[in-house]
């Protein structure tokens, strides 16, 4: 059985338009999360996808770069956000936990349904990340969940 891909046209944070292919994409309310095919594990928010299944992705990402885009508001992070920690050094782990806390997040120690955010360090288990993904959970490098967290902005590159 062929694995679905989602392509679309997508502008970033920083205005950069572009066309994505994401294999194995799970879904919220406010983001896409798959495999995208120009290489790794990807967070799109979905207020920024500008075209769903293009006929023809060059032109029609050069047409959106011709245009005058207007701004996306970020998400309202709203709630108690949970998060969980995994593949980091001890004093790592305790940074981004202490950080994590002081902005109301809650911590979790597993990968479970209500999750909202897997950040992973580089000794990150394969099996977690997938069970995070297969869940919906967001799914964040260091940097993009320190971005997240000031933001709500989830940046494409790690």
């Amino acid at each position: 059985m062929a694995e679905e891909i989602k392509r679309f046209i997508y502008v970033d944070s920083t205005g950069t338009v572009s066309y994505r292919e994401v294999l194995n994409a799970t879904q919220t309310d406010r983001y896409l999360q798959g495999y995208d095919l120009s290489g790794g594990v990807r967070t799109f928010l979905l207020a920024r996808i500008l075209e769903h299944d293009p006929a023809d992705p060059e032109a029609r990402v050069e047409h959106f770069k011709t245009q005058a885009l207007s701004p996306v508001p970020l998400p309202q992070l709203g709630g108690a956000i949970e998060v969980c920690f995994t593949g980091f050094k001890a004093a790592d782990k305790e940074r981004l936990q202490q950080h994590a806390q002081n902005r109301g997040m809650f911590l979790r120690d597993a990968v479970a349904y209500g999750l909202h955010v897997l950040c992973y360090g580089y000794n990150a288990g394969p099996a977690k990340m997938e069970k995070a993904r297969k869940l919906g959970v967001l799914i964040l490098s260091e940097p993009q969940f320190l971005k997240f967290s000031e933001t709500g902005e989830v940046p494409v590159e790690a």
